[in-house]
């Protein structure tokens, strides 16, 4: 059985050892001018041409400014914007809205996630509001994460248990160098105190900085994407952390995302705020 998305001390220390003896030359991913812009031979990231969606639908104006996505039981996605607190229920073969619901005022709202009966929101500030199936009272808590973590992207660890918090900029003390993921514990509804992921910034920074924007977790491989909306590239890790690949997105194609999610079958769903034109959605089916 493959381990919950979780590390010890001792395990983190190992993986940026690691990463630190790789990064002595060009990762694997590389070419011969030594970017790492080439995905490696991978199966996961083989299974998807990011270049190729086998669909893509405009989304309604309310959507412009989506920042997040989630795959929800019933089959329909949920999403949020950036700017109110409201999260929308989306068809998604045809994007149209079929719901919403608002849980709380304006504020900057950066990640969306199915988890456990109920719907989580991230703010960019750290803190996460739960929206019940049920219809209940929605909850809000806060996290130690500090505002110049920049949360951005959330996804759900099933056997973990817990929700992975992305931050796109700083990843806190002594960690300078790397791009870090969290986990809140939700038996505990607590954040854990060290990072769960680390990115070393110098295998996905070489043609400009990598920052999440999104992240999930593939349903049968575990591995992690994570899009960077600045940079527009993909990056995929093992469920231990270690680097698989980095993938660049076509600039045509991706105005700037935001959103990742993956359906049960693997069938993949990427959204992009609008950037002079109507936000849209994507939709990639594995390959065979």
């Amino acid at each position: 059985m493959t381990p919950p998305l979780r590390t010890t001390a001792l395990a983190l220390l190992l993986t940026a050892l690691v990463a630190a003896s790789a990064c002595a030359e060009p990762p694997a991913s590389a070419g011969a001018d030594g970017r790492a812009d080439t995905p490696t031979d991978s199966g996961a990231i083989a299974a998807y041409d990011f270049a190729s969606p086998v669909a893509t639908v405009n989304l309604a104006a309310d959507l412009m400014e989506i920042s997040a996505l989630s795959y929800r039981p019933d089959g329909r996605l949920a999403a949020v914007h950036d700017e109110e607190g409201i999260l929308y229920t989306i068809e998604p073969s045809t994007g149209a809205i079929v719901g919403q619901r608002r849980f709380a005022g304006a504020g900057d709202f950066e990640g969306v996630e199915w988890a456990e009966g109920g719907t989580w929101v991230l703010r960019s500030n750290g803190s996460l509001h739960v929206v019940p199936d049920s219809g209940g009272v929605v909850e809000e808590f806060n996290t130690p994460l500090r505002a110049n973590c920049d949360a951005e992207g959330l996804a759900y660890d099933t056997m973990g248990r817990a929700l992975l918090i992305a931050c796109k900029e700083q990843p806190g003390q002594g960690l300078e160098g790397t791009r870090a993921v969290y986990a809140f514990d939700l038996r505990t509804r607590t954040l854990g105190e060290s990072p769960v992921l680390l990115i070393d910034r110098r295998q996905v920074d070489a043609a400009g900085q990598f920052k999440p924007s999104a992240l999930a977790i593939h349903p049968t491989t575990r591995q992690v994407y994570i899009v960077s909306s600045v940079r527009k590239a993909i990056v995929v890790l093992e469920p231990n952390g270690t680097f698989v690949s980095l993938t660049e997105l076509p600039s045509e194609l991706y105005s700037q995302p935001e959103g990742l999610a993956f359906a049960p079958d693997g069938t993949l769903y990427i959204s992009n705020e609008g950037v002079g034109g109507s936000a849209t959605l994507l939709r990639f089916d594995p390959r065979p």
